[in-house]
């Protein structure tokens, strides 16, 4: 028994030796050279797993007829741990970072603050989460790079979610206006802290965010009254029941106890889901407002603090976005410019939720361009 479990490893190690070394090599070229997400560089995991894989098997080929593999499989783990070295130095440079504390409505939340490693004062991001209870761990490319872009960034955990205290509100919940209030309180919060901070330029720190941040920064911008931006990545301008109508009729209700959306949900989410073939996200959602959507709390509308800011906003809409369509947060962006208001938005070809498999260079060139205009970083 002991030798054929013997004989299946060796097999297994042979296999893997083989072929997932540079099956991982090839993993990670393919996610540098078409990035999933504009942030950060997915590629660096799977080449320092290949890198290490290949070098394995290297030591462990022996014998002069192998001499050709090993050479093949010595060039693969030069290549790839060197690549793996090169892009994490790139993720790593031109910052540091600091966790930082600061209470809001008594509630103790935790985050990293990214400071440019440049002289004179920076302007200042708040980044403000999505809906769900996604740790800042999770969302720290985001930072870093407007951190090496000459941003000073605060990332933190939203309440209840990793190191922060408070509850987290899950769920239909999460769109209560009440829970909407409480969350722009925290993003307001943490603007007013970043001001303080030395090395933040007064009177120049603004908010980004993707997705429900769509309606939680202009809460917190006329909370706070001192922004001096907004990004918004895949944010919502229409009504908080409106966005749930169109949730319903794309995935249906959430199917477990808790009223989170399954994971099956949750990726259908970024999908088509259940609208019909041939429909557009924006045709789905001239359907889904047809539909009748009892909630127990009542409705909030961004638009109506979008008609009180003066904050320079940009928002970015996908065009492949089935989540939150851009025809109708487009249309509410052209209402409110034509009253005047500073707002401007684009539409990113191939974009699903959040920007995922937008053109990396088209989306980090849009943005910080718009930034450097505003911000001057």
């Amino acid at each position: 028994m002991m030798r054929r479990i013997g004989v299946v490893m060796w097999a297994a190690l042979k296999f893997a030796g083989r072929w997932l070394g540079p099956f991982l090599i090839l993993i990670a070229a393919a996610l540098y050279l078409i990035a999933p997400i504009p942030f950060g560089d997915p590629a660096v995991t799977p080449a320092l797993a290949g890198g290490i894989v290949c070098a394995i098997a290297w030591a462990l080929a022996r014998g002069p007829e192998r001499k050709r593999r090993r050479n093949f499989l010595a060039v693969c783990a030069i290549l790839a741990l060197a690549f793996a070295g090169w892009r994490n130095w790139e993720q790593k440079r031109g910052y540091h970072e600091e966790i930082v504390r600061f209470d809001n409505r008594g509630t103790r939340l935790v985050g990293t603050l990214y400071l440019p490693e440049r002289s004179g004062k920076a302007p200042g991001i708040v980044w403000v989460h999505g809906s769900g209870p996604m740790p800042r761990t999770m969302q720290a490319a985001h930072a870093v790079h407007f951190a090496q872009q000459g941003f000073a960034v605060l990332l933190y955990d939203k309440r209840g979610v990793g190191d922060s205290g408070g509850r987290f509100v899950g769920g239909d919940r999460t769109l209560d206006p009440a829970n909407i209030n409480l969350l722009a309180s925290d993003a307001s919060a943490a603007l007013s802290w970043l001001a303080t901070r030395p090395e933040v330029r007064p009177g120049m720190a603004g908010f980004v965010g993707p997705s429900q941040a769509g309606w939680i920064t202009p809460r917190a911008a006329v909370l706070n009254g001192h922004a001096a931006f907004m990004v918004l990545l895949s944010g919502p301008t229409t009504s908080a029941h409106s966005q749930l109508r169109y949730e319903r009729f794309h995935i249906g209700a959430p199917d477990t106890p808790n009223g989170e959306p399954s994971l099956s949900m949750v990726f259908g989410a970024f999908t088509r889901g259940k609208i019909p073939k041939g429909m557009t996200p924006d045709q789905a959602d001239l359907e889904a407002q047809k539909q009748r959507v009892r909630l127990p709390y009542p409705d909030y509308d961004p638009v109506a603090d979008l008609r009180v800011l003066d904050v320079p906003g940009l928002w970015l809409l996908g065009d492949e976005d089935w989540m939150v369509p851009s025809g109708p947060t487009a249309r509410n962006i052209d209402a409110l410019r034509q009253l005047g208001k500073p707002y401007e938005y684009r539409h990113i070809p191939g974009a699903w939720h959040a920007m995922v498999f937008g053109p990396k260079r088209l989306v980090l060139d849009t943005i910080d361009t718009w930034l450097a205009k505003v911000a001057k970083p």
